[in-house]
């Protein structure tokens, strides 16, 4: 999944979400490319037109290792897990996940330099507002106007280079497995997330990450969660597009 982040001048964040499976070789050595795509249940399907037992084996996941540095408890991880869960759920009117805190699929936050920078954006951001706050109190002697006018030369000057920054794109989050040659089963699947900018954007990440593990692939819709590579997609608002339940009905047969 990656994620520009725009630099408006109102500094308002758009979250631009494209997603990435990813495959890891299986303990063979023998990964398929774009199987994160794809689960083993999926494939069934794809090959033999059976939906009677896709997504009928819920899914196990856990809370895996979370970086202190994204000043996020285990505990609110859990709850934007369960919340991206309910999202799929609500539509299949059937459980496709469960914690499993021993075995389950970990859902790790690893902190790198994407973090690193949307944390130095959100810090220029917060003094841009408290110097714009101090702007708003008009000077009423002349030595308040001179240190009036010497924080308008300073704001002005940061806001320019805050505006004048390129847009920031890189992979925000990433659903992995393996599969194994001889048996075709679905092991060692993962989640990562490397950057997180709001509770409402790390809910729509773990969605879309949950969903191709599932075995749902990307859709041409631009507002859907499971939106095409290159395109956007607003944060989920506590409900899919009409083209995620149709890629939802897909993989795992009925849906609601």
């Amino acid at each position: 999944m990656f994620l520009p982040f725009r630099f408006p001048r109102a500094r308002l964040l758009a979250l631009l979400l494209v997603a990435g499976g990813a495959c890891s070789p299986g303990a063979d050595g023998s990964g398929e490319d774009g199987a994160g795509e794809a689960s083993a249940s999926a494939e069934a399907v794809a090959m033999t037109g059976d939906r009677s037992w896709a997504c009928d084996i819920p899914i196990g996941w856990k809370v895996g290792f979370v970086d202190s540095r994204f000043g996020i408890p285990g505990a609110e991880l859990r709850s934007a897990i369960e919340e991206a869960v309910a999202l799929w759920e609500g539509p299949a009117g059937r459980k496709l996940f469960e914690h499993q805190p021993v075995g389950g699929m970990p859902v790790d936050l690893e902190y790198d330099d994407r973090q690193r920078q949307l944390d130095e954006k959100a810090r220029e951001e917060r003094q841009l507002d408290d110097w714009a706050e101090d702007l708003s109190r008009l000077p009423r002697t002349h030595a308040e106007a001179e240190r009036y006018n010497r924080l308008v030369d300073r704001y002005n000057s940061a806001l320019e280079a805050y505006e004048s920054r390129p847009t920031l794109q890189f992979q925000v989050a990433e659903y992995s497995h393996k599969v194994e040659r001889s048996s075709g089963r679905v092991t060692s699947r993962r989640i990562t997330v490397w950057a997180v900018d709001s509770r409402s954007g790390l809910v729509s990440a773990l969605a879309h990450e949950l969903g191709h593990a599932l075995g749902l692939g990307h859709v041409s819709e631009p507002a859907a969660l499971m939106t095409a590579e290159g395109e956007s997609s607003p944060d989920a608002g506590g409900a899919l597009h009409s083209a995620d339940v149709e890629e939802l009905g897909r993989v795992c047969g009925v849906v609601r």
